[in-house]
């Protein structure tokens, strides 16, 4: 089996999540990024010991983890790690597939950024329309929080890539 060495990935929910956080440690082999979902990073994991990786982590709003995990995007913030936050309304339970996707192509636009996948403008078009979906129907229903936050993040990830003006 061919395995590109700069797209290994981990995720996992809750306790899967600070595992996933420290597989890089425990295998010994590289990590492109992480989706960790309803949890922080390992208990004895400073934020900075994650570098250069990207996060994307997911977490409800009525989680019993959502302060750990904002506290947690400020501290990747404050080193310089690439994050996302995904907030939405769930207590803790594994988000919906649509948002597990988000994290995903969200992964697969930072490899293009960092030339370990190749550019692919429609691939990058069509994530980013979805994005923009998501921000209106976010809208929508009133969400405008959730708004201002795939907004921002809209803006961060397409930065060099595609124009974000509308």
């Amino acid at each position: 089996m061919s395995i590109d060495e700069r797209r290994v990935y981990t995720g996992g929910f809750s306790g899967g999540a600070r595992v996933a956080s420290q597989f890089r440690f425990m295998a010994n082999h590289p990590v492109a990024g992480i989706i960790g979902v309803g949890a922080g990073i390992g208990v004895r994991m400073k934020p900075g010991m994650l570098k250069p990786l990207d996060y994307f982590s997911i977490v409800g709003i009525e989680d019993f983890n959502y302060r750990e995990v904002n506290k947690l995007m400020a501290d990747f913030k404050t080193v310089g790690l690439n994050h996302r936050l995904r907030v939405y309304d769930a207590i803790h339970l594994w988000p919906p597939k649509e948002i597990c996707m988000e994290a995903v192509e969200w992964l697969e636009v930072m490899a293009m950024k960092k030339g370990s996948r190749q550019m692919n403008a429609a691939v990058i078009s069509e994530i980013f329309k979805k994005s923009a979906a998501l921000a209106k129907k976010q809208e929508k229903e009133g969400k405008l929080p959730y708004v201002v936050a795939t907004l921002e993040s809209t803006i961060k990830l397409f930065d060099g890539l595609q124009s974000t003006k509308d």
